[in-house]
């Protein structure tokens, strides 16, 4: 969003900053002392569960004698808070934004600075979350998983265009707004709230369309984690290597990808090709890390589509420079790079986008997440998910053919 930057407006930005902030900070650190273990998951959730109680008081003396459904609305929408998704602080300060906007009366108006916010926030991000994940290095050694070499690469690129154009070609049929379809494809293609994020600035999408979007890729990639892969996992005999491979390959977000592949949560009875404890740092993650390559490619496609021109924007070179710097200096100081990127990148990236998010929530109707278009969009990202499973069987038996006769 263009702005210029007079005194008046440099200070109406500084205003609407304040308010995201302090939701995005509040989300950020429930998961920044969970993560370093200074408080316990049960804490997070009593935590959740004492804001999630004022939310729905206020909630309710607002709405309560205007419209009920908004009620169940919020209710439902606050459920999510204590699911895995919870866990998540862009999730969690997105929902937790939405929260705080139906708080409000109709007489109350955010300030229109809170539009500036998300476009401020954002950018920053994008750099240090290339510098955190985009690392060349790590992504060759992907073609070592199984033996599988070069069609590794290849089943996963087959994964994210089907389901970038499933989504696609559903959102033409049903004629949904095609920045909410963007956004969904490709936050299922690649990764989840991160995709959406860094893709939503290119695209020029109102918050409705980040909100809806990510509800719906949260709710039936929680459906995925918890129920659908872990049920073909054990009934077509993976083992847990293959396991690893398909998590990767097909879950949206990362924080999922590791919760389905964390020690104890790996399906018993799968057997065992390599120890449990590695499958998550050797298998899933370095196959989900080929998926962040896809925002090279779609993010300015889609926003030359959007555009009518091309289009390639100047945080996508912050964000490709930034991985390519940090895997030159991975190659020689892997230790150091590894501490600044878990220890200072990650934190400072996740706090600037849940705050970006949180404005992106307070900007946003709860109606419009349980409306028709957001029905529209959940029942696209399940079917999404289905045919790029079909995908993935398909290719994988490929892999399987081609490697039992030695052609690769």
């Amino acid at each position: 969003m263009p702005f210029s930057f007079s005194k008046e407006k440099i200070k109406l930005i500084l205003a609407g900053l304040i308010p995201p902030l302090m939701i995005g900070l509040f989300a950020w650190g429930a998961w920044f002392f969970s993560a370093r273990k200074i408080i316990s998951q049960g804490f997070i959730r009593q935590e959740f569960y004492i804001v999630f109680v004022v939310l729905m008081f206020f909630v309710f003396l607002r709405i309560f004698r205007e419209k009920v459904y908004q009620l169940i609305f919020s209710v439902f929408l606050g459920l999510v808070l204590f699911t895995p998704a919870g866990h998540n602080p862009l999730v969690a300060a997105l929902i937790l934004g939405i929260l705080f906007k139906s708080c409000l009366s109709r007489k109350e108006k955010l300030s229109s600075a809170l539009s500036y916010a998300p476009w401020v926030l954002i950018p920053p991000g994008i750099i240090l979350y290339g510098a955190r994940n985009l690392n060349f290095l790590k992504f060759s050694q992907v073609s070592e998983i199984g033996g599988l070499g070069l069609g590794l690469w290849l089943l996963i690129f087959l994964v994210m265009l089907v389901y970038l154009a499933t989504v696609i070609f559903l959102g033409c049929l049903f004629g949904v707004r095609r920045k909410t379809v963007y956004l969904t494809g490709i936050g299922s293609a690649v990764c989840g709230a991160s995709a959406i994020t860094i893709t939503a600035p290119s695209i020029e999408a109102e918050p409705d369309d980040i909100s809806v979007s990510l509800i719906a890729i949260v709710l039936v990639a929680l459906f995925g984690m918890l129920f659908l892969l872990p049920f073909l996992a054990v009934n077509c005999g993976m083992t847990n290597q293959e396991y690893g491979v398909i998590t990767g390959a097909i879950l949206q977000f990362t924080g999922f990808v590791e919760g389905a592949t964390q020690v104890g949560a790996i399906p018993d009875g799968l057997a065992k090709v390599l120890p449990d404890e590695i499958i998550q740092r050797k298998i899933a993650l370095p196959v989900k890390g080929i998926r962040y390559l896809g925002l090279l490619i779609f993010l300015p496609l889609l926003g030359s589509v959007v555009r009518g021109r091309i289009y390639l924007p100047w945080y996508l070179w912050g964000f490709l420079g930034a991985g390519l710097i940090f895997s030159f200096w991975y190659k020689f100081d892997p230790e150091l790079v590894e501490y600044l990127s878990i220890v200072y990148l990650t934190p400072i990236y996740k706090l600037f986008w849940a705050s970006a998010l949180a404005a992106i929530g307070l900007n946003t109707k709860i109606e419009a997440v349980f409306s028709r278009l957001g029905l529209q969009i959940l029942v696209i990202s399940f079917i999404a998910m289905l045919t790029a499973l079909v995908a993935y069987f398909f290719g994988w038996g490929i892999l399987f053919y081609l490697s039992q006769q030695s052609f690769i």
